[in-house]
């Protein structure tokens, strides 16, 4: 995992209160032609909550490193299965370039919007509260003034909950939200920011990838809202 991840900002990182888990940063991600920061949604327990399972629980409260761990053991361990990422890789990637998600996951950042576990073991299944987007947004601010993305990619349609109030607390300036064409049951929207007057980040909120996902669809919209950060993903 060394080899392709950057560590050099979890000092900064480590003051950023109520950020449970260390983002992925790739090696490349920082000299890269588009900077491209990756927000997913959240880690859940999805096992007994009695014995193993709650202790599992505690384990990943206070492992800052489970995202990496998550992406690497997934995508290029392959040592346990997950259908988010994977399709994430398939709507970032053109297969006929791009074959080995290692060279993908060198040049993105990546890390999940809610910073507590969900518990997928409760019928139904828990979702993030109004609480939980308004802390986000939060971090999401701070992260950005660390990674400095240009393009950042939401993979969940509900993140985009508090965007408009959070930005106006802030006194960020932001461009209208497009509502997008309808694709795979969901509406895409697209907006940017002004972190100042010399530095916008590009914003789109896709479906969550982690079922009902056509990753040809979401490649394909992709490509087409943020040309130039596909070029970059896809180039060797």
């Amino acid at each position: 995992m060394d080899q392709i991840v950057e560590v050099k900002y979890d000092s900064q990182f480590n003051q950023i209160e109520n950020l449970t888990w260390y983002p992925w940063v790739g090696k490349d991600y920082e000299d890269g032609k588009r900077r491209i920061l990756i927000v997913g949604e959240s880690h859940y327990i999805d096992e007994d909550i009695e014995d193993e399972g709650k202790l599992r629980e505690q384990e990943v409260k206070v492992d800052k490193y489970h995202t990496r761990n998550c992406l690497y053991e997934v995508l290029v361990d392959k040592s346990w299965c997950n259908r988010t990422y994977p399709n994430l890789m398939e709507a970032l990637c053109d297969r006929g370039i791009i074959s080995e998600d290692k060279l993908v996951l060198s040049k993105i950042a990546y890390y999940n919007f809610i910073q507590r576990q969900l518990d997928y073991t409760t019928a139904p299944k828990e979702r993030p509260n109004l609480d939980d987007y308004e802390i986000a947004w939060e971090l999401f601010l701070k992260i950005v003034d660390i990674l400095h993305p240009t393009d950042c990619i939401f993979v969940g349609i509900e993140s985009s909950q508090l965007f408009e109030s959070t930005m106006a607390k802030y006194q960020i300036q932001y461009s209208e939200i497009d509502i997008l064409e309808k694709i795979n049951r969901v509406y895409p929207r697209k907006m940017s920011i002004n972190m100042n007057p010399n530095y916008s980040v590009n914003i789109v909120f896709m479906k969550h990838s982690s079922c009902y996902f056509s990753p040809g669809k979401w490649y394909e919209f992709l490509t087409k809202q943020i040309p130039e950060a596909m070029e970059w993903i896809n180039s060797k």
